[in-house]
């Protein structure tokens, strides 16, 4: 934004007045601005989504044990209970 509403007087003015290396170190923070705000396309989206969806399903399947007792603290103490 700032790049886009300067002066451009002023600006090639404040270029010019740059060492060469803080101009270097300038570009490369605007080049990793402009990397950050990149469309990422669909297939990144979907990526996270699949993600999200296993995250779920996980979840689901961990509670669904805990709820019915498989698996758990609660029902190995039980059946060792019952066998012996």
């Amino acid at each position: 934004w700032l790049l886009k509403w300067s002066d451009r007087g002023a600006l090639a003015a404040a270029v010019a007045e740059l060492p060469p290396a803080r101009l270097h170190c300038l570009l490369a923070l605007i080049d990793l601005c402009f990397k950050c705000q990149e469309y990422k396309g669909r297939k990144e989206i979907l990526k996270c989504a699949q993600q999200n969806v296993r995250k779920t399903t996980d979840i689901k399947a961990k509670l669904e044990d805990v709820i019915l007792g498989q698996g758990s603290a609660r029902s190995d103490f039980i059946m060792r209970r019952k066998g012996g």
